[in-house]
C-alpha cells in the first residue's frame, strides 16, 4: 500500500438467504456499498487518537488498550474517492409483485 496507495473497498450486511422453492434455486438479499479511494498512513502522533475511535467502535465505553503496541502497529484511513451503494430486498420478487399490485 505504501508503493500504490489506490485501493477499492467493499462491505455488505443484512445477509438473508431468498429461497424459490417453485424453481429449486435460491440467492441473497444483502446492502452493500463499494468504493474506491486513497490510502493515507497515519502519523505517530496521531495514531492514539485513531485509535481511541477504532476502539470507541467496538466498546460503549473508553477501552484502555496497550499503548506500547502502537509502534509496531500500522493505521490508516482510507479517503473515499466515490461509493456505490447496492441493496437486494429481502423479500421473494414475487411477493413484491403482489404487493405493488394490490397498492395500485
Amino acid at each position: 500500500m505504501r508503493a500504490n496507495n489506490k485501493v477499492t473497498f467493499e462491505m455488505d450486511c443484512e445477509h438473508n438467504m431468498i429461497l424459490y422453492e417453485e424453481r429449486m434455486s435460491c440467492t441473497m438479499g444483502y446492502e452493500s456499498v463499494i468504493g474506491h479511494g486513497i490510502v493515507e498512513f497515519v502519523e505517530d502522533e496521531d495514531k492514539y487518537e485513531a485509535l481511541k475511535i477504532l476502539m470507541r467502535h467496538y466498546h460503549s465505553e473508553d477501552f484502555v488498550f496497550n499503548t506500547k503496541m502502537m509502534r509496531v502497529t500500522t493505521v490508516f484511513r482510507v479517503k473515499v474517492l466515490d461509493i456505490v451503494g447496492k441493496r437486494r430486498d429481502n423479500i421473494h420478487p414475487e411477493e413484491k409483485t403482489k404487493k405493488h399490485i394490490t397498492l395500485s
